[in-house]
């Protein structure tokens, strides 16, 4: 548990990294910080038409359903298996740090199971730091001290056609999208009113943008017009998805 950059790829460095087609079925992954199921630390590198499903625990920040910390990219994948983790815990990303998240999808729930980070929880990325977040969603419930549907902490970078409908709990802010916003954007997203429990997008707003709209249920699957121009890629998923 004490051990950082965890998954069965510890760490991608570089462009010319590349993972795809790789598919983690069943068991739990465990480690430090840097946790993922399939891989640690992805610096640079792309990850591609993969999935994971085991079960991730992290004793500290930056963990995820898939990888734990993200600044390449990570494209038409998902996870299913439940995350724990300190702060920056999210279904598929633990850490966007100024990645790029797309096509993706993470259906597992997401919570704060150690101290010493953040709290940040989302369905899909735990925290984004000037990172891309689009045509992507989450199911799972969440749970943390900065809880959002889709992402814990949104420090810059954009959301765009995305959406979310797993409950939401925090304890200190909680939006049915976003936890946390400061500076960042989010655009022709959405998140369930009714399973996520938030009439709120957003838990706390800083100096951000958000357009951002809550639906009923169903209104989400009884084929709203703006719906499903705004989040129609969204649901071209990835590998078996």
């Amino acid at each position: 548990p004490g051990t950082n950059t965890v998954g069965l790829i510890g760490r991608m460095n570089g462009a010319s990294a590349l993972v795809t087609d790789i598919g983690l079925v069943g068991g739990s992954v465990t480690g430090g910080s840097d946790t993922g199921a399939l891989v640690g630390s992805n610096s640079g590198g792309t990850v591609q038409q993969s999935y994971a499903t085991s079960q991730v625990t992290g004793g500290g920040g930056r963990v995820g359903g898939m990888v734990g910390i993200n600044s390449g990219t990570v494209i038409r994948s998902y996870a299913t298996g439940a995350v724990l983790g300190g702060g920056g815990v999210g279904g598929l990303v633990g850490f966007n740090n100024a990645g790029t998240v797309q096509q993706r999808y993470a259906t597992g729930s997401v919570g704060i199971g150690a101290a010493g980070f953040d709290g940040s929880a989302g369905g899909l990325v735990g925290l984004n730091n000037n990172g891309t977040v689009t045509q992507s969603y989450a199911t799972g419930a969440v749970s943390g001290v900065i809880a959002g549907g889709l992402v814990g902490a949104h420090n810059g970078g954009t959301v765009t056609e995305s959406y979310a409908t797993g409950l939401v709990a925090g304890t200190s802010f909680a939006g049915g999208l976003l936890g946390r916003t400061i500076g960042g954007t989010v655009n022709n997203s959405y998140w369930d009113a009714d399973t996520t429990g938030r009439a709120n997008g957003v838990g706390s707003n800083i100096a951000g943008t958000f357009n951002g709209t809550g639906r009923t249920t169903a209104e989400l699957q009884g084929g709203d017009a703006n719906v499903i121009v705004n989040l129609g890629s969204a649901f071209a998923g990835g590998a078996g998805g």
